[in-house]
């Protein structure tokens, strides 16, 4: 073992480390002028790409330390991707937890795994390692490939649903304290909820309920409605947009889920994308209408079970031919606020009301804040949430004059309540592969993270993009889980909270579906 290792040998030192760095960063090095790890457009999220020279001299060993971190996964293996000449040795280093101590030891080849043992864990999961060179040549380190264990677990439901395809969404909510979803049979649309609050065992599920017989459509949003499961769908048989709420909290019987009522007619050749929200106590639902239009309207009453109770609808938006798809309202700031995809005119956009209610139109920006334009704006179910108590949203992006490569784009207002375009100027993108098809996106966010289930196009798997925040530089970085181990690509996705952690329901290529959680 080299004599001239760093002095930072003692792992109290170690623990007193920001440890809010990003996953894989550089934090310390004999080397001047390194920064973090450049992570490659085109890598896979598991594989942090960076280069970084260490050149020893007969007289001083060259190294640098990395933290690994991945909040939400555990880290069991990982693999350095370096270069070294003739004249260079290099060691690697692992800070152990039971000795106090760092271990050395000649490096292993070049991109071969080394396994963490639980003692080369923090208390907090952080993995410490050290690349040493000695000798009188150099060494490249340009990458660390991880194996992590993020511990999704999934369990099958039982429910088969051939020709399922993006078009026809799922809903899925926590009802109970027991995941939940919603799709369309041939029967109609059904309600399925989990006997227990795990869902991981196979005796977890029961027969799902008819809850809208005959109903049939593209477009569900389930949520929780003072208390009881309510569900927003559009039935494309009689071109309507409709509600019911169910009329206990758990919806077990088909007897506890009351006729639908209209909330708008779409008789135009579309889907009714809807979503809905409680907002001041009623439920309120945003929606593309029957022209196309950007349309809000709240029920008068805290059930929306009546049929008066849909009579005041407001045009929010109306930017001509296709201009208001992929709504999604929430509360922002505790009023009703909503993003949508003016695909006429290759936007993304956003609008908040200045009331509670959002009742009367002059609550409502004249004109919706633009968070992106471009050559295209894929179609592919963005959602908007708050994270870090800022509105934020994800969605498919295209500009020509910046990139020829598609992005996955996240974008945050930081400034104002988003109604003006300069108030989202923070932005991360990913990369994609250039043509995605018609891909789909489901969001969840957690306080200060943005979690995203998004797959390419039909015959894509299944990726969960985990955010990470770094309050030293107020940015976010994603890397990315896998939640089944199977090979099946996906058809749709819904994710949603169980139990204050990310789970989904989603539409195997096998026809299954199922259940996930984290």
């Amino acid at each position: 073992m080299p004599e001239d290792l760093p002095q930072v040998a003692q792992l109290d030192e170690l623990q007193a480390v920001q440890p809010d760095r990003e996953a894989g960063q550089v934090f310390e090095s004999s080397t001047s002028g390194i920064s973090s790890y450049i992570h490659s457009p085109n890598a896979s999220p598991e594989i942090m790409q960076f280069s970084m020279k260490l050149q020893p001299d007969s007289q001083n060993s060259s190294w640098a330390i990395y933290q690994l971190a991945f909040p939400g996964s555990q880290l069991d293996a990982f693999a350095p991707g370096y270069s070294i000449n003739a004249d260079t040795e290099l060691y690697l280093g692992i800070a152990d937890y039971a000795s106090g101590r760092w271990q050395f030891a000649p490096a292993p080849e070049p991109q071969q795994q080394v396994e963490i043992s639980p003692s080369q864990r923090s208390p907090d999961g952080r993995t410490y390692i050290c690349l040493l060179a000695t000798g009188s040549g150099n060494a490249t380190v340009h990458s660390i490939g991880t194996t992590l264990d993020n511990g999704w677990q999934t369990s099958l439901t039982g429910v088969e649903l051939p020709g399922y395809i993006v078009q026809s969404p799922l809903g899925a909510v926590t009802v109970a304290g027991h995941p939940a979803v919603c799709y369309f049979s041939t029967a109609g649309l059904m309600y399925l909820r989990c006997d227990s609050a795990d869902g991981l065992q196979a005796n977890d599920w029961g027969s799902p309920v008819l809850a809208a017989p005959g109903a049939k459509g593209q477009w569900i949003d389930m949520q929780i409605v003072n208390g009881n499961p309510a569900i927003a769908y559009h039935d494309s048989d009689i071109g309507h947009l409709r509600y019911l709420r169910c009329l206990t909290e758990t919806g077990m019987q088909e007897a506890e889920w009351p006729a639908p009522v209209k909330i708008d007619d779409s008789t135009g050749n579309h889907v009714a994308e809807c979503s809905l929200a409680t907002v001041a106590g009623n439920p309120a639902i945003a929606y593309y209408s029957m022209d196309t239009d950007l349309t809000y309207s709240r029920s008068s009453t805290a059930d929306g079970m009546g049929s008066t109770d849909w009579q005041q609808a407001l045009v929010l938006y109306s930017g001509g031919g296709v201009s208001a798809l992929n709504p999604s309202l929430k509360l922002i700031r505790g009023k009703p606020a909503v993003s949508f995809l003016d695909k006429q005119n290759g936007r993304q956009c956003f609008m908040a009301a200045d009331t509670d209610t959002g009742s009367k139109l002059s609550a409502w920006p004249s004109q919706p804040a633009v968070v992106a334009d471009g050559d295209s704006i894929e179609h592919n179910w963005s959602s908007l949430e708050i994270v870090n108590g800022e509105p934020s949203m994800r969605f498919m992006y295209l500009n020509n004059a910046e990139s020829p490569n598609v992005r996955l784009l996240f974008r945050q207002s930081r400034a104002g309540v988003g109604n003006e375009n300069q108030d989202w100027t923070y932005s991360v993108a990913h990369y994609q592969q250039a043509s995605p098809g018609s891909g789909m996106l489901s969001s969840v966010g957690m306080g200060e993270y943005f979690i995203s289930a998004f797959f390419a196009d039909a015959g894509s798997k299944l990726s969960i993009y985990n955010s990470i925040y770094y309050p030293d530089s107020d940015t976010y970085g994603f890397y990315s889980e896998s939640p089944d181990s199977s090979d099946f690509p996906a058809r749709t996705v819904k994710l949603f909270l169980q139990e204050d952690a990310p789970a989904l329901f989603y539409v195997r290529d096998d026809d299954s579906l199922v259940y996930a959680r984290d």
